[in-house]
């Protein structure tokens, strides 16, 4: 039997899947990357995935989420609000410099455990997913980088591999794959076509928040506004949700909290935005399944 873990996108809400992570490890005495065959992420999920699999352990990225939050979103009201018609919401110089700090030069083929982590070609318009057992190798702060590219929050990265080669200007592997789960449980049959796969999905919350028809009636953008994204993230999450349940049955496990609006951004962490959200990955974490 392989064991898959699979953790979605959603900034500093990455935080909870921590956090349950965190309670897995210290339940069996074992760092993730022993607990699991492949590790899966996209986004933040993806930063998750890329420090466990080296053997990090899930309390010490919790403390890199607090301790960092404020210079991968530094707090700008230009930035935030007077300028999202002109520029990206966040320079990406704070996130670069905090990969670098906890990857420190590992690559891809460092991992521990088998790695997949998707993010999006806006040249070539198509889905690329950075495997540690891949043909080409990427450093590892390359890798966060590009997948944690999320539009209007910053920049595409542009991206080489190791070896050198072309570059790829990638963005937030979430456009498409938010949830992974699928392509976690599709690289696991490529990987072991005989094996039993059991597959442990982590979202980082979502926020239910009804599109009332009257608002909509008139169809125009003006009305749909960010309402269509949301359907988009929340639908497609579902409906992977849907996929693996149908596929796997008991062999899958779902953990997605419901939040409150006010711990729905991906970016705050003023006040009680934080504490909120490890207040809810300690809840969740009792849900946590035995690995």
């Amino acid at each position: 039997m392989k064991r898959v873990l699979s953790i979605d996108g959603g900034g500093l809400r990455g935080i909870i899947p921590a956090m349950v992570i965190a309670e897995l490890e210290k339940r069996s005495g074992k760092p993730a990357a022993q607990m699991f065959d492949l590790i899966a992420g996209t986004s933040t999920g993806g930063l998750l995935a890329a420090a466990l699999s080296i053997g990090k352990p899930a309390d010490d990225i919790v403390r890199m989420y607090k301790d960092n939050a404020s210079r991968i979103f530094p707090y700008s009201f230009w930035r935030r609000w007077g300028n999202l018609f002109f520029d990206e919401k966040y320079p990406a110089d704070g996130l670069e410099t905090v990969l670098a700090e906890v990857f420190d030069g590992l690559k891809m083929s460092d991992a521990k455990t088998a790695l997949l982590i998707p993010a999006f070609d806006i040249e070539r318009q198509d889905s690329f997913f950075f495997k540690s057992h891949g043909e080409q190798d990427w450093y590892l702060r390359d890798v966060c980088r590009a997948t944690s590219a999320a539009p209007t929050y910053f920049e595409p990265a542009i991206i080489k591999p190791v070896a050198g080669g072309d570059s790829r200007a990638l963005i937030d592997g979430g456009v498409v794959f938010n949830n992974p789960a699928m392509c976690a449980y599709a690289e696991a049959k490529a990987l072991w076509p005989d094996e039993e796969i059991t597959l442990l999905s982590l979202g980082t919350g979502e926020c239910v928040s009804p599109v009332w028809r009257e608002s909509v009636k008139r169809g125009s953008a003006a009305n749909w506004g960010g309402k269509l994204l949301n359907i988009m993230f929340s639908g497609g999450s579902r409906g992977v949700h849907y996929q693996a349940r149908q596929l796997l049955g008991s062999k899958y496990k779902r953990l997605q909290p419901t939040l409150g609006a006010e711990l729905a951004s991906m970016d705050e962490w003023s006040g009680n935005h934080i504490p909120g959200l490890c207040l809810v990955g300690e809840v969740l974490s009792a849900e946590a399944p035995d690995i």
